[in-house]
């Protein structure tokens, strides 16, 4: 039995004040008053608001989220075209990334995300770990996949680059990042497409959680060869 309109509303006003409004009231509110650094506040924010959505998720869509678990054979679902869809998506990344670097020679390479997980990656590693890895991808995947793609009346291409679209936005709000746009724009009509093409939302999780886990350890290992190799040259 599909779940009621109104319970994906709760859920999209929910993360709407987790992913937006509580950071925005609350980060200048701990940093001011407590002294706590912006990304550490953000950071925590992240954390239990996020740990309270994937909650929320598992309650009211428990019924879907198990029957499309039981689904899932990776066998099956990574058939040629996801493969293919993949390949793709990493080369217009990295055209994307050229792109950006050629035509925006003045824009950061690394976006906000990017430098907020190098910066904490070493300072509050396991809270991290689960925002990255864990929750963020459980949460955004329904959002912007799962509940989107299913509620939007038009068509596929549409629904995939509407999805996408959204997905780039959200991850440069309030920054002066817009060419990030298009990076995030392509991951999420990456996620879209292979989501269209096999309708099991963990399989898309599961794929959004290995990149975010691929970051978060890259991260972690850059420090650490860094810390290795000064260590090397001063002891």
């Amino acid at each position: 039995m599909p779940m009621p309109r109104k319970g994906y509303t709760f859920i999209i006003i929910c993360y709407i004040i987790a992913a937006f409004i509580l950071p925005n009231l609350l980060t200048p509110l701990f940093s001011n008053f407590f002294r706590f650094k912006p990304q550490t506040v953000a950071l925590l924010i992240d954390f239990f608001s996020y740990w309270m959505l994937t909650i929320i998720i598992i309650v009211l869509m428990r019924r879907p989220l198990i029957r499309e678990f039981k689904k899932l054979k990776l066998k099956k679902y990574l058939s040629p075209k996801v493969l293919a869809g993949l390949l793709l998506g990493f080369i217009l990344l990295f055209l994307g990334s050229v792109a950006v670097r050629i035509f925006l020679p003045g824009a950061s390479h690394d976006s906000v995300n990017q430098q907020a997980v190098r910066t904490l990656v070493n300072i509050y590693p396991i809270p991290l770990f689960f925002v990255t890895v864990f929750y963020g991808p459980l949460v955004e995947e329904i959002v912007f996949r799962f509940i989107l793609m299913n509620t939007l009346k038009t068509s596929n291409w549409i629904k995939i680059l509407t999805s996408g679209i959204l997905f780039g936005l959200i991850h440069v709000i309030g920054t002066d990042q817009l060419s990030f746009v298009v990076f995030y724009g392509i991951i999420g009509i990456i996620y879209a497409y292979i989501y269209d093409l096999t309708k099991n939302i963990w399989l898309v999780i599961s794929i959004h959680a290995l990149q975010n886990f691929i970051a978060f350890a890259g991260s972690f290992l850059v420090d650490w060869i860094h810390y290795f190799w000064l260590y090397y040259l001063l002891f």
